[in-house]
């Protein structure tokens, strides 16, 4: 959209005056005035519409101004975009001031998705009538010979198919070649591929190159092992690291406060228990104060987290596209976890197996979508508990294979004090974690020793040479990263 509106009016006179043609006016002021008083509303019908799918035109225009404002991340509060149609000399082709007075009055919501998805299947009619009676006009007249008319309405045709199903050239081969030829120049400059996201943790992003622009990386482990730490340990070296970038966490399982807090013990290199209930020494008060200037600041923005108990893949979908839209950007999502989540169509036929895995599915289509990498933990089955050796193995997922099969890079973490602690008496915990990056779609597979601070709430990496790649995948680890940035 063009960054003034005059030029759009001249270029689109159509108005439809015929009140036969199919079309829903209510619809369109209703889903207009949600877009005005929900901020969310936006993320949920971005990509559905068009101006022209509106059948007043002066609906089109304020679409259009909508549009214009949130392709730029800014408001569409109704004053600001009063403000902007007169300063674009088109406020009464809106309808004036009344007219978005009356939209804003109106504070409508209800199922925004089914009222873009019927102001888009009416737009779609009206097309299909107009060129039908084009056809139609051009065989009662003879104005055009009958092998060129027919030509001209198959053409459009076709057209009004690919607005049904996206245009063919975005699936031409062709149009991916210049991400291929980007991608080897960079190598032949660097020496290695661009780099993801950077999980912080050198010894795995060695292994993966950090976690790849739509793929979805699942981090499963047994109960106690350290999953929510793990992720919150990336959650703060993508969204606090010297080059930021947003995180939006999911967490179905905890609060947001219980979250800061491991945080804050990771930050801070303090006890989460002495925190909760000791008086910190006079070095450990330094660090925990500094650590809270931190979260405190302006960077801390980039860390988002939203702790409602009961998501489901659309919930997902719609907060993160918000994210996207006012943080300008999203470096990382993180689910914990799949598990816990809902499945958007309630069926009481379906088993757990089948929702987990239209659940992964969903998930994987969220991270395509939006370009961003998902990271979403999973519990594992019991069967592991069963073996001598309880090191999970990739069957081991709980619920559905759907979930390996989805999953571009699969993480399985393992700790041998949760087996021996309870269980082998007098037992000296040796604080090793076993990071298995057990599938990896992208390259090879590895085995990575780190440290667990439990009593921080924090990993650590070892050295580079704690990583045994796995020799069906590759002879040899990456080139090692020599900083602790997010995006190379």
């Amino acid at each position: 959209m063009a960054e003034t509106l005059g030029p759009f009016i001249a270029q689109n006179e159509s108005v439809f005056e015929d009140s036969s043609l199919p079309a829903n006016p209510h619809a369109e002021a209703s889903l207009l005035s949600a877009l005005m008083n929900h901020d969310d509303a936006w993320d949920q019908i971005a990509g559905i519409l068009t101006f022209a799918d509106f059948y007043e035109k002066r609906n089109q225009v304020l679409f259009a101004c909508m549009t214009n404002r949130a392709d730029k991340g800014v408001s569409i509060h109704p004053d600001e975009l009063a403000s902007e149609l007169a300063q674009q000399g088109v406020l009464d082709a809106a309808g004036g001031y009344p007219r978005l007075a009356d939209l804003a009055n109106m504070k409508s919501i209800g199922n925004v998705i089914e009222k873009a998805t019927s102001i888009h299947n009416y737009a779609l009619q009206r097309s299909l009538i107009s060129i039908c009676e084009q056809g139609a006009q051009y065989a009662m007249d003879g104005s055009r010979e009958f092998r060129e008319a027919y030509q001209t309405v198959s053409e459009k045709l076709l057209n009004l198919q690919e607005a049904m199903r996206g245009n063919l050239d975005e699936y031409m081969i062709g149009s991916h070649l210049d991400h291929i030829k980007e991608l080897r120049e960079y190598i032949d400059k660097y020496g290695h591929s661009k780099y993801g996201v950077r999980s912080g943790f050198n010894s795995i992003d060695n292994v993966t190159n950090g976690f790849q622009p739509g793929d979805l990386v699942v981090v499963a482990a047994r109960p106690r092992v350290g999953k929510t730490t793990f992720a919150m340990n990336v959650a703060e070296n993508v969204a606090l690291g010297s080059k930021p970038a947003p995180v939006l966490f999911f967490s179905m399982e905890q609060p947001a406060s219980q979250l800061l807090m491991r945080l804050l013990s990771s930050m801070a290199n303090v006890d989460q228990k002495t925190i909760r209930t000791s008086r910190m020494s006079n070095d450990e008060n330094d660090r925990f104060n500094s650590a809270m200037v931190r979260l405190e600041s302006d960077q801390a923005e980039n860390l988002i987290i939203d702790d409602n108990s009961a998501l489901n893949v659309n919930d997902i979908s719609v907060r993160a596209r918000e994210v996207k839209r006012r943080m300008h950007g999203l470096g990382l999502i993180i689910v914990d976890y799949i598990g816990l989540m809902a499945n958007v169509e309630v069926n009481r036929n379906t088993n757990r197996a089948n929702e987990i895995a239209q659940i992964s599915r969903g998930l994987k289509q969220v991270a395509r979508e939006l370009d961003v990498p998902l990271v979403a933990l999973s519990q594992l089955n019991r069967e592991a508990e069963k073996r001598l050796d309880k090191r999970p193995r990739l069957y081991d997922l709980r619920d559905s294979g759907a979930i390996e099969q989805d999953a571009d890079v699969v993480i399985l973490l393992y700790r041998e004090d949760v087996d021996k602690e309870d269980t082998v008496a007098g037992y000296v915990p040796n604080r090793k974690a076993e990071i298995n990056i057990a599938k990896h779609r992208h390259g090879e597979t590895a085995m990575i020793n780190m440290t667990f601070y439990g009593e921080q709430c924090k990993f650590e990496d070892l050295d580079i040479a704690d990583v045994t790649i796995d020799p069906q995948s590759s002879s040899a680890p990456a080139a090692a990263m020599a900083d602790n940035s997010v995006y190379v």
